[in-house]
């Protein structure tokens, strides 16, 4: 009970850091790799896609522990998707919004018909239509995983046995499916899964070392190895690297961490916009350090402004729709607010 009681009051703040370092690693990369910066440039972020697998991971260990937290069975399953479309699709709306408005402004083709309607079901990736941008893809993973998950908990926290085999089975199937199927994905997800086991359900150390090595190798296989090192890298930073001191460093990404999902939706539009108006500075030049570097300022400004107006009303939201009521409680959760 002791590694579970620290657990509880670090691991927690320990994702959160985690989630500001993924939410950086993506937004430099876009940042990097904007129109105009050189190759040279690029490379400085070029393996920060990575930060979406280790998205993966958090979502893996999060969404599980989230669901044992507030005790969560199959009949709440209907209740269960009302909370995540709340918490999730308001935020991704109004990027939306910001998307249309950006191309309105700037002169880029609108989408119309089925290619914009589809992003409403976040459908874009499975029916390979264009998207307003690259980074929404992953939030129709996501609420795939949110359904698989919903759907089969009582296996993963039933018994370690069973558990360990629904995430390998799931892992294995990978390498069945495309890239707009969560399965392809699981694997990052099984690792997450690991993690809420080895605390909550008394998944013996062997089991859980066993599990992690195996899916970091399958990993390696199917998607590569910066894919495994990624994965993995997320495993070990939320097992043994502690958070507990209040650094500026620690406190900086913790708050990043708190707007990660903000910082994501928004800086593919914003972020990209200010690093091309920064070339316009007389301060600036060419310098592309500086023009990054602006871009990325004015990504976290706009996220944390983003968080504060549209994220967290969502998050209060969703916090008031409880398990096991019926829908009239979540019409009345609504009229508080």
């Amino acid at each position: 009970m002791i590694e579970l009681s620290y657990f509880l009051r670090m691991r927690i703040k320990q994702i959160d850091i985690l989630r500001g370092i993924a939410a950086l690693l993506v937004t430099i990369f876009h940042l990097t790799g904007s129109a105009g910066l050189s190759k040279a440039t690029a490379s400085y972020g070029s393996y920060g896609w990575l930060g979406v697998q280790i998205f993966f991971v958090i979502s893996g260990f999060v969404l599980p522990y989230s669901m044992y937290k507030t005790g969560y069975n199959i009949s709440s399953f209907g209740t269960f998707l009302i909370k995540r479309i709340v918490r999730v699709y308001p935020p991704y709306l109004v990027a939306i919004a910001i998307a249309v408005a950006m191309a309105i402004a700037t002169g880029r083709e609108l989408l119309y018909g089925i290619t914009l309607l589809s992003h409403f079901l976040f459908l874009n990736e499975l029916l390979g239509l264009h998207s307003w941008s690259p980074v929404f893809w992953t939030l129709f993973i996501e609420f795939q995983f949110y359904i698989l998950i919903g759907i089969l908990f009582p296996i993963v926290v039933s018994n370690n046995y069973k558990s360990l085999a629904f995430v390998f089975v799931m892992s294995i199937l990978s390498l069945l499916f495309s890239r707009s199927i969560v399965v392809y994905w699981f694997p990052f997800f099984g690792l997450g899964i690991l993690i809420f086991n080895k605390y909550f359900t008394n998944m013996s150390l062997k089991m859980f070392w066993f599990g992690i090595t195996t899916l970091t190798v399958l990993i390696a296989y199917v998607h590569g190895i910066s894919h495994a090192v990624a994965g993995l890298s997320a495993v070990l930073f939320i097992l043994f690297v502690k958070a507990d001191q209040e650094t500026f460093f620690n406190r900086a990404l913790f708050g990043l961490g708190n707007i990660s999902y903000s910082l994501y939706l928004v800086h593919w539009e914003l972020g990209r916009a200010a690093v091309n108006i920064s070339r316009h500075l007389p301060f600036v030049g060419s310098n592309e350090v500086i023009k990054v570097l602006t871009g990325l300022a004015f990504s976290i400004i706009s996220a944390y402004i983003f968080y504060i107006l549209v994220e967290k009303p969502s998050v209060r939201y969703s916090s008031r729709i409880k398990y096991n009521t019926r829908l009239i409680s979540i019409k009345r959760a609504f009229k508080r607010a």
